[in-house]
């Protein structure tokens, strides 16, 4: 006799608390239904559905692989972005909400800088699942992205993404590293994520981060600063007047990064996640006759996501 939901998610959520696994129940629940392929409001209606073999023996893998604290997003393969669906595997970093707040100030600051109806041409420093350049064509008809990565698999992912959401005309995958494969360009933006993890905290990271996202995605070794740093001093050579160059950065990093930004001469301003940690820094490159120094220029402003007023 074929098991039934019910028995299925009872198990398996004994299974993933025994592990360590977080909200056991409700990661039990989303395996089944990407097994089964229905919704959690489904099996949450029907609990006594007999599960056919085939979807319970799926089930019972990947189970083991929670179980083993590979995240959950690889082993179901998406993972939601700013609204959006998209495709992760363990070649590139899991979409993380942090990362929204990035792309939401990065697309203001770009409207605020060019508000004419002219294209915008902005690159996206380690696209990893290409995530960033996506939601930045969503939100931005006039853009183009040109998305750099050091890893082809990445790429690979970052362009089946594109095409998923029918921006793929409007993406330029490019291997490389950093700012090489945009020798001679000027640009209205650059916006990345990049890794920012000092070495000395990857072994305090969850396992699931430590053991299964890209290492070079996560740290550049050292006190987690070297690539910002790189993308700072590289980044006035790509700029137009008035360009705007947007950076994740590490909970604790944020105010160093506001000061490196100012110290290049950029107009840098921090933007604080939900949680409260500083996690996004933007500055804006002068345009003729702002012939401040830098420093005087940056104003460490720090916003929540929706609130646009100055602290």
């Amino acid at each position: 006799m074929a098991a039934t939901v019910a028995d299925l998610l009872r198990a398996a959520a004994e299974r993933l608390g025994a592990a360590g696994v977080e909200n056991p129940r409700r990661e039990a629940a989303w395996l089944l239904a990407g097994a089964l392929g229905v919704s959690v409001s489904d099996l949450r209606l029907h609990p006594e559905r007999a599960v056919p073999p085939a979807a319970a023996a799926t089930f019972a893998r990947w189970v083991e692989r929670r179980a083993a604290r590979e995240p959950l997003q690889y082993i179901l393969g998406t993972q939601e972005f700013l609204g959006l669906t998209f495709r992760v595997t363990p070649a590139v970093l899991i979409p993380r909400p942090e990362t929204e707040v990035l792309v939401l100030r990065f697309a203001e600051a770009l409207r605020d800088a060019f508000p004419g109806p002219g294209p915008l041409r902005v690159a996206d420093i380690g696209t990893g699942s290409g995530c960033i350049a996506v939601a930045l064509c969503r939100l931005l008809p006039a853009v183009e992205v040109w998305a750099v990565d050091l890893s082809p698999e990445a790429l690979a992912v970052a362009g089946e993404n594109a095409r998923q959401h029918g921006v793929a005309d409007r993406i330029h995958l490019l291997a490389g590293d950093l700012y090489g494969p945009l020798a001679g360009m000027r640009l209205h933006g650059i916006v990345s994520n990049p890794p920012y993890i000092p070495a000395a905290e990857l072994p305090e990271l969850q396992p699931e981060v430590r053991d299964y996202e890209p290492r070079l995605a996560l740290t550049p070794g050292e006190d987690g600063l070297g690539v910002i740093r790189q993308l700072i001093a590289g980044a006035p050579a790509h700029l137009l007047p008035g360009g705007v160059l947007a950076l994740e950065v590490g909970a604790g990093q944020g105010e160093a990064v506001l000061a490196m930004m100012g110290g290049a001469g950029f107009d840098a301003r921090g933007y604080r996640d939900d949680l409260g940690h500083l996690r996004a820094v933007v500055g804006i490159w002068p345009r003729a006759g702002d012939d401040r120094p830098g420093a005087e220029r940056s104003r460490e402003w720090v916003l929540r996501p929706g609130d646009s007023r100055r602290r």
